[in-house]
């Protein structure tokens, strides 16, 4: 009996080890140099910035705050995308953009597409509109301030209803390349996109790929954008198209 309980003790204190040598090691090892995220959030700082970066709540709602954004003077500054950053404060990749306006004024914007929280406020030295000045256009053709009425091209935040594709593919088969390319371009009222304003946003583009797509846009059937009731108007359109090599 006594042989039996030495055994049980030595098995409790050999099961027991391990586990007393685990919490050392644990407690030996390095702190983590990397700050916690809750340490890059800074709430004062001004906003735009690194450490307060604008929350958008996606792309679109990052779009739509930079088409809001206006010069102290009140023009629509010049807009140019320096690419993705690092990790930021809530966690997500960072997007960096160059505000430029006419009076000289410059300063970068630091935007969180992906944080679910959308930003009402604007960046310090600059204004952000409630709203897009030409969706609250009157009459049809709309009148737009500083524009000829009928000739005002509307985006996709200034419409009631988007230009919808009745006729349409993206996706190039047979044309004997592969590639993408992400394309702007403008849907009349007609429901035809005007060959005119076919633009390519990053060139060059291949030859035949650009070909390809400018065949596709000649042939290709819209339902027009709709400013309010049955107003239709001209809106510019985003998409991209892509083509893959058969196997």
């Amino acid at each position: 009996m006594t042989s039996h309980r030495i055994f049980l003790s030595l098995l409790s204190v050999a099961l027991a080890a391990p586990t007393a040598c685990l919490a050392q090691l644990k407690l030996a090892r390095p702190a983590d140099s990397t700050p916690p995220l809750a340490a890059m959030l800074n709430s004062s700082a001004p906003l735009g910035t690194t450490a307060n970066p604008v929350r958008s709540a996606g792309p679109t709602g990052e779009r739509d705050y930079l088409l809001r954004l206006r010069c102290p003077e009140g023009d629509v500054p010049t807009l140019e995308r320096r690419g993705s950053m690092g990790q930021g404060p809530y966690g997500n990749i960072l997007d960096n953009y160059d505000v430029s306006c006419a009076s000289g004024r410059k300063t970068s914007v630091i935007m969180d597409m992906y944080h679910r929280h959308r930003e009402l406020g604007a960046i310090p030295g600059f204004i952000l509109l409630p709203e897009h000045p030409a969706r609250l256009a009157k009459g049809c053709p709309p009148i737009v301030p500083g524009a000829v009425p009928g000739q005002y091209v509307f985006n996709a935040f200034e419409v009631e209803r988007s230009a919808r594709a009745v006729s349409l593919s993206t996706n190039l088969e047979s044309i004997g390349v592969r590639g993408g390319a992400l394309t702007r371009f403008v849907v009349g009222i007609d429901g035809q996109v005007d060959p005119g304003t076919v633009r390519f946003s990053y060139p060059p583009v291949d030859s035949v790929l650009e070909a390809a797509i400018r065949d596709q846009l000649a042939s290709a059937r819209f339902e027009p954008a709709m400013h309010s009731g049955d107003c239709a108007v001209p809106q510019s359109v985003e998409l991209r198209f892509s083509s893959a090599v058969p196997k």
